[in-house]
C-alpha cells in the first residue's frame, strides 16, 4: 500500500464520526466494537505500524453490517459506498405493519374470488347491475356513491339513515365484492338501497333475500372485455 496515512486517515475518520454520531466516549465505542479501550486508543492516535489485523476489520465490518472486503477496499483506497447500519428490529416491525395495512386495504377494494362459480348470487347481481349503469362497480367512488344513497336524507331522495351499525361502508364492500354473505337484517337495507341506486323497482326483498338464501338461481353472462352484462333470475 502506497499511503498509509491515508488508511489511517480513513480508520480515524470512519470511527470518530461513529463516536461523534452518537454522542459517546472512546471507552463506550470501545465496547461497541467488541475491542479494548488501549486498541481503540491505537486506531485513533496512529499507534499501529500497519493496516487493521484481520480480526480488527471482521470487528468493524460486524459493527457497520457491511463485507470485510468492501471494509478493507475503502481504508486503503477511499472507495467504498455510504457505510450505514441495516435496518433495527423496529424498522422491520414497521414496515411489515405499513405491508399489511397495505394489503388489507387491497383486499377490501379488490375482488380476490378465484372463479364465478365461487361469487355469492347477490354479489354478482349487484355487480351487474351497477355495470348496466355504466359504472365500474370496483371502483372505490361507485361504492362510495351507493353509500351516499344510503346515507342521503329521505327528503333528497335517499334512505335517511345515520346509525353506522346499520350497514358500515366496509360491510356494503364485503357484500358487493363478494367477499362475504349478507345476513337476514341487511337483507332490506340492500333492496331498498339498489332501488333507489339503479332506479330498477324489480329490486324488492323478496329478489334479495332469494339470492341470499340461493333460492333464486342467478347466472351473470359476461364476455371476455368485462361488458355486455344480461341478468336472468329463475325463481
Amino acid at each position: 500500500m502506497e499511503d498509509l496515512t491515508a488508511y489511517h486517515d480513513r480508520l480515524i475518520g470512519l470511527v470518530q464520526g461513529e463516536i461523534d454520531r452518537l454522542g459517546c466516549s472512546r471507552a463506550e465505542m470501545a465496547e461497541h466494537l467488541e475491542l479494548s479501550p488501549t486498541a481503540l486508543y491505537k486506531w485513533l492516535n496512529r499507534k499501529i505500524e500497519g493496516e487493521l489485523s484481520s480480526g480488527a476489520i471482521a470487528a468493524l465490518a460486524e459493527y457497520f453490517k457491511c463485507d470485510r472486503g468492501a471494509l478493507q477496499e475503502y481504508l486503503r483506497i477511499g472507495k467504498w459506498p455510504e457505510i450505514k447500519n441495516s435496518p433495527t428490529m423496529d424498522d422491520r416491525v414497521g414496515e411489515l405493519e405499513a405491508t399489511v395495512k397495505r394489503l388489507s386495504a387491497q383486499l377490501e377494494s379488490l375482488s380476490i374470488l378465484e372463479n364465478d362459480w365461487s361469487m355469492p348470487n347477490l354479489a354478482r347481481a349487484m355487480q351487474d347491475a351497477v355495470t348496466n349503469m355504466g359504472l365500474d362497480w370496483r371502483d372505490d367512488s361507485t361504492l362510495r356513491q351507493m353509500y351516499e344513497t344510503f346515507t342521503r336524507p329521505k327528503e333528497e331522495g335517499g334512505m335517511g339513515y345515520r346509525t353506522p351499525s346499520k350497514m358500515p361502508l366496509r360491510r356494503l364492500r364485503q357484500i358487493l365484492f363478494g367477499i362475504s354473505e349478507a345476513i337476514e337484517g341487511e337483507d332490506p337495507i340492500i333492496a331498498h338501497m339498489m332501488c333507489k341506486y339503479t332506479g330498477d323497482q324489480s329490486w324488492t326483498l323478496d329478489y334479495v333475500r332469494g339470492l341470499s338464501e340461493g333460492s333464486i338461481h342467478y347466472q351473470s353472462e359476461l364476455n371476455q372485455n368485462g361488458t355486455d352484462m344480461t341478468k336472468s333470475a329463475n325463481q
